[in-house]
This record gives structure tokens, sequence and C-alpha cells, in this order.
């Protein structure tokens, strides 16, 4: 089952898929709203101008959740998913006053996708920011591959490898624990090919005030980073998976406060002395 929930993420039009909105309609199903003014989603840097529009259209609108029960979605807004990592940043270490005049660098391996954004302030630079397939996901089939060769035997079970990789525990397998770490350098290698390539896109390494590693990756790509950015201190945070999403509450929040509560141009302005 994990291996079939894994393979519908490996394509560029995972948003536009059953599975996708299946998802999407069992977590709206889980926050026990019936009506939701705005849900913030996230897409891949790559993927934000082509895609935006349309998962925006999709989002919004009445969703059927289940047993008898609708939720209605009043806006969507799609943002690139580091971007939500950097907002998390700058509000867990008191920086929302600052980090405006500063240039950052967010990266995010993820289990598909390799993301980075560069941000002036809290807006991204597009030409230096993108994102490639290059991701976890990668990393799992790979040695899932070595295994197979090894053990004479398809071996899928991507979920042991990636708790291995995390914590040491290693997969049993013929009723043996089997030793990944001899494959720890073909891990590494796929984190230093991401690596080197955003490498090309940063015009000015030296100007980045704060270099961010979040997303589910992180723990693996942390040596290759800090390999390709010697002079810079390489900033994390706790649980960085949720980085992204817990970014996106605030990003909407702020959106909320300040497009949303702005008065519509077709109302006009309130004369003085009106009542409202």
């Amino acid at each position: 089952m994990a291996d079939s929930v894994r393979a519908t993420q490996l394509h560029d039009e995972y948003t536009d898929t059953p599975e996708y909105m299946a998802l999407l309609r069992g977590a709206l199903h889980l926050m026990k709203q019936s009506r939701i003014d705005l849900l913030v989603v996230g897409l891949p840097v790559a993927l934000l101008h082509l895609k935006k529009a349309a998962l925006e259209k999709a989002m919004t609108g009445t969703h059927d959740v289940g047993g008898g029960k609708t939720v209605t979605v009043v806006k969507a807004l799609a943002v690139a998913q580091p971007q939500g990592a950097l907002a998390h940043y700058a509000s867990v270490h008191k920086k929302m006053a600052t980090i405006g005049n500063e240039q950052s660098l967010i990266i995010d391996p993820g289990s598909r996708t390799f993301d980075w954004l560069v941000a002036r302030g809290m807006r991204q630079v597009q030409k230096q920011s993108h994102s490639f397939n290059r991701g976890m996901s990668d990393v799992l089939r790979l040695i899932a591959a070595e295994i197979t060769k090894d053990i004479g035997s398809p071996y899928r079970d991507l979920d042991a490898i990636d708790l291995a990789l995390r914590t040491g525990k290693q997969p049993v397998i013929f009723q043996k624990s089997y030793d990944i770490t001899r494959f720890m350098p073909m891990a590494e290698a796929v984190a230093q090919q991401a690596v080197s390539a955003m490498k090309q896109y940063i015009e000015s390494p030296h100007s980045l005030q704060n270099i961010i590693l979040v997303g589910g990756g992180a723990f693996l790509f942390k040596k290759a980073v800090k390999a390709a950015f010697p002079n810079h201190k390489i900033h994390e945070v706790k649980e960085p998976m949720f980085a992204n999403v817990r970014g996106f509450q605030l990003a909407g929040q702020n959106y909320a406060r300040t497009v949303m509560a702005a008065p519509r141009a077709d109302q006009g302005a309130m004369p003085s002395g009106s009542k409202q």
C-alpha cells in the first residue's frame, strides 16, 4: 500500500490526480469545519507559476468529504513550498521585523522534489529559485534496487529503508537484520548532485544572510549543504518536515489580515460621516 501511494507522487501532474484530491478531502474532513475562508496549499518552486491558478481553482468550492458532510472553501492560495519554511523560521527565531532586509536561501529536500528558494525579505527571487525531481524517493529506490540485486529477490519496502536512514534501525530481511550502511555513499552522492546543481543558480552566495535547511530529507542533505557553503552557518528548525505547513498558516493569517481584510475596489471608500 505504501509503495502504491508513493508512486502517485513521482510526477509533475500529481496535483491533478484523484489521489491528490482524495488526500485533500480527507484533510478537510479532519479539520471539522463546514466552511474555510482561506486554504493555503504548497507547490514545488518550479511548478508554482505553471500550476498556481489551476490548483487554486480546484481547491475552491464545495467538497464532499464523506458521511453526508461537505466543506466549502471560499478562497485558496497556492505558494511555493519553501516560502512557508521561511515564514516559520522567521517566526520561531523572532526575526519577522528584521528578515525583510535580509537575503535568505531556503533549501527543502522533500520526497519527490529538491526545492530551493532565494528570497529578498519575504519575496522570492525567481531566477535564482527552482526545483527538480531529486528527492528522498530517489535515494530510497536506489537503495532498494541495490538490496534487490544483493538478495536476488525484489525488495520494495521503502518505509523500512527510510526508517533505517533516519534512526539506524536496520530492516529485517529473511529474518535477519540487514546492514544498509554500505549504501550510504550512494545516498550522499544523490544529495551532493542536487546541491551542486542548486549552487549553479545562486548568483551571490556571499550575500546570503540566512541559509535554512528544512524538509523530510534535511537529515540526509545536511552534510552536502554544509560542504557547499563552508563559510555559512546552516540554520535548522525542529521537526523540519512540518516547517512548510506551519509557515503556510502564518502566510494565510497575514494574507487574511492584509489582502482579504482590505476594502474591495468595487465597494469604494466609505464617505466621511457615513454609517456602516
